[in-house]
């Protein structure tokens, strides 16, 4: 029984390894299975916005292949607190997008990515020096080191916000002029495949039910 246990637990624990990709789930969700978030396919749904806040309103109250909870991409690296400026910023959401998913060089379209099958994936990407509205307010807290030019920076009454243009840089600027919103998710949400009960409770669940048959058995022997 300890033994049967065992490998049950272990089965239960270790996850089969996959190569890094886009998945493309269906109905407009496309997986990054590297950041472990859900963009949408439409690069421009909500065509172009002339200020930072109309797109980030719109990002957040949008209903997209059935789901609500969607968002702008952030400017952070992932899995830090740092924001990166300049071009090459490749561990920001649409840095990791351009520079790896899309195969895309520093100071050129995002259209002339190597990599065409990740492109094909999505519609209304952009060349030139199209604007894309990142997630954050530039701020006192986001700023860091970086010098707020001519930003107005009093809390509540900011004027600039993180922006990434489709040739490959990420930094920010003000946030009344033309941009576009492109809409993510955090999560796998277009995975039917994900049990609908957490992984631990599940664990739970399968020893609840291998304690059973051992009480089963020891009855048998009785």
């Amino acid at each position: 029984m300890k033994r049967i246990l065992a490998t049950a637990l272990l089965g239960c624990l270790v996850v089969p390894s996959a190569n890094a990709a886009l998945v493309d789930r269906g109905g407009g969700l496309i997986y990054d299975d590297v950041l472990k978030i859900t963009w949408w396919s439409n690069a421009a749904q909500g065509g172009v916005f002339e200020n930072w806040g109309g797109a980030k309103a719109w990002a957040e109250g949008a209903t997209l292949g059935g789901y609500s909870g969607w968002r702008l991409p952030s400017a952070y690296n992932v899995g830090t607190s740092t924001i990166c400026i300049n071009f090459g910023c490749s561990s920001s959401e649409l840095g990791h997008m351009f520079y790896f998913n899309f195969g895309a060089t520093a100071n050129a379209p995002i259209t002339d990515g190597s990599n065409t099958a990740n492109l094909k994936l999505f519609q209304n990407l952009t060349g030139g020096a199209n604007l894309y509205a990142l997630n954050e307010e530039f701020n006192a807290t986001t700023a860091g080191e970086y010098d707020p030019l001519t930003c107005v920076m009093t809390p509540g009454s900011e004027t600039c916000a993180w922006l990434f243009r489709n040739d490959g840089l990420q930094s920010y600027g003000g946030k009344v002029q033309p941009m576009l919103a492109w809409a993510v998710h955090d999560g796998d949400i277009g995975n039917t495949s994900v049990p609908a009960v957490p992984l631990p409770a599940a664990v739970w669940l399968m020893l609840s039910g291998l304690a059973g048959l051992g009480v089963v058995g020891r009855r048998k022997k009785a």
